[in-house]
């Protein structure tokens, strides 16, 4: 009898929308993101062997945090970074390189907005930017 394939692949993480499983790690992550919410910063740290599917895990977290989900009744709006530690980097590069990663999302996130609020201003405007 053939086994069934393993989904989860080293260096190639599952699409989040694809995610199933591990519904007690998917808890603890929207309780931490609810903690976050109301000012109780919570941090999660995911560990364990090669293949297991840490990054798809950790992918899975990002894409609740960023949308609303109907599936698990949240909705969250959160900013958030995908970024890569290498083995030979210091402390001061990996925060770096995260704070480069978050300061690009709040960038294309502030654009989203502003462009999608131009999208709904009145075209009837005069001279000086004034509806009539």
């Amino acid at each position: 009898m053939a086994s069934a394939a393993n989904p989860f692949t080293p260096n190639a993480p599952i699409d989040p929308t694809y995610f199933a499983g591990r519904i007690d790690e998917v808890l603890r992550v929207q309780a931490a993101l609810n903690q976050t919410r109301h000012g109780n910063t919570q941090h999660i740290l995911l560990t364990g062997e090669r293949g297991i599917g840490k990054t798809s895990l950790g992918l899975y977290a990002r894409y609740i945090a960023q949308r609303p989900n109907e599936l698990l009744k949240t909705d969250f709006q959160y900013v958030t970074a995908y970024y890569t530690v290498e083995r030979e980097q210091s402390l001061v590069d990996v925060c770096r390189g995260l704070t480069t990663k978050l300061l690009q999302n709040v960038e294309q996130g502030l654009a989203k907005k502003c462009t999608e609020r131009f999208v709904v201003l009145p075209t009837n405007l005069d001279s000086q930017g004034l509806v009539f």
